[in-house]
């Protein structure tokens, strides 16, 4: 009988014993779940690339860091190449059609139209390109951030770089949009625009221009920019010491004084908020971009010249205003 009892006492103890080890098992699992459930719910983003840049990269990192709801960054990168691009956006339509593609991440003009057009229903986000895309302006799929600085933004650093200013000229071919904003650039203070229906009134708009005012604003215009109007434009800009602030790098290091060039880890955090407003549930918008937003790239050589012309800059750092 005592060893009835003992039996008995031994078998309900292994029972709380087995209840016990249950609970805390589900317990356990409760909480592995909450812990894994964000790194389960994100979203990878495939960023495509037209061609591997230390900038792009730099974007994409700010793009991580600023989108909590991302998954892995999935870096794909045509090298310039259309069979790469092909390729790429075929790989992006099979994770499509699987169900797996929230959105697409496009890095320049070439490697935007490929992915966008082999899409059929997943957004696309693109920048590294100086002016929206023609083709998609209109798209509630597609999504641009460009490059470019707005007018404003140029004029701003202008009257904060250069002593005195009292205005810029520009010349544009008839129509032009003024890197999309054509409303706002006739109310814009202190810029006078002078337009042309013909390239043979590029010369004497251009000299004008230079004569009649501080600076001289480049934008990406068929009709103004071309060799022989850049050539004219640094010979005539130094021969009356004035200032140009031009769109790209590539027109700085070929004798302009200066542009505002995109900050890739502004444009990065830009792009990430948008997309983690996006995969939680909101609609793509992008905000409009910053003065701080851009940083000035110069040419020295051309600023001493202009220096030594009696026309320095008055800030010692070349900072665009907040």
């Amino acid at each position: 009988m005592q060893q009835y009892t003992r039996l008995k006492e031994l078998f309900f103890r292994f029972g709380d014993c087995l209840w016990t080890c249950h609970v805390l098992g589900a317990i356990a699992a409760v909480a592995f779940a909450m812990i894994i459930a964000p790194n389960a719910l994100a979203s990878d983003i495939y960023v495509v690339d037209t061609i591997d840049r230390a900038a792009t990269r730099q974007l994409g990192q700010a793009l991580a860091d600023a989108c909590g709801s991302c998954g892995e960054l999935k870096y794909r990168q045509m090298n310039g190449n259309l069979r790469s691009a092909k390729r790429i956006a075929e790989e992006l339509a099979v994770e499509e059609k699987a169900g797996r593609l929230s959105l697409v991440v496009t890095l320049g003009r070439p490697a935007t139209r490929v992915v966008a057009d082999r899409l059929e229903a997943t957004p696309v986000l693109y920048t590294f390109v100086g002016r929206p895309i023609e083709q998609y302006r209109n798209s509630d799929r597609i999504f641009g951030l460009p490059t470019d600085a707005p007018l404003a933004a140029q004029i701003n650093l202008l009257r904060q770089l250069l002593p005195g200013f009292k205005s810029a000229g520009i010349v544009v071919g008839e129509g032009a949009d003024f890197n999309g904003s054509a409303g706002s650039a006739e109310q814009i203070p202190d810029l006078n625009i002078y337009r042309i229906n013909d390239r043979k009134e590029l010369p004497s708009a251009l000299r004008t221009a230079v004569q009649m005012n501080d600076a001289l604003i480049l934008v990406r215009d068929q009709m103004v920019v071309n060799n022989d109007s850049i050539k004219f434009v640094l010979r005539h800009t130094l021969e009356n010491g004035r200032h140009t602030v031009a769109y790209s790098r590539s027109l700085v290091d070929m004798g302009l004084a200066a542009a505002l060039v995109p900050r890739p880890e502004a444009f990065g955090r830009l792009l990430g908020t948008s997309v983690e407003v996006f995969l939680s549930g909101g609609q793509i918008e992008i905000r409009p971009t910053r003065d701080t937003d851009y940083h000035v790239h110069t040419n020295p050589r051309v600023l001493e010249q202009l220096n030594r012309m009696g026309r320095p800059l008055a800030a010692a750092s070349f900072e665009a205003p907040k």
